[in-house]
């Protein structure tokens, strides 16, 4: 019992996601409809857990600009962090 959180920040590290049992805690979020944000290890865990791969560049690219663009799902109403975010930016 107790107050819902509006929002969980996921932000482990450093490792690997499998490390911190990312999935177990994110499975928990989808259930309870907790909004969840993952920065650096806790999106990498995110990616993983919803059937996504990571792979190793050959390049170091922790802290560089990023171009990045939002799908339609990325936007839609019940994903309000992103949803005033523009269509495409540089993270």
């Amino acid at each position: 019992e107790g107050n819902k959180p509006d929002m969980v920040v996921l932000s482990p590290g450093p490792g690997n996601p499998t490390d911190f049992a990312l999935s177990t805690t994110l499975s928990f979020l989808v259930k309870n409809r907790i909004p969840g944000f993952g920065v650096c290890l806790g999106l990498q865990g995110m990616v993983e857990h919803f059937g996504g791969t990571l792979g190793v560049l050959g390049y170091p690219m922790h802290g560089k600009p990023t171009p990045v663009s939002l799908t339609p799902l990325g936007k839609a109403e019940d994903r309000y962090v992103l949803r005033s975010a523009p269509s495409s930016c540089t993270f």
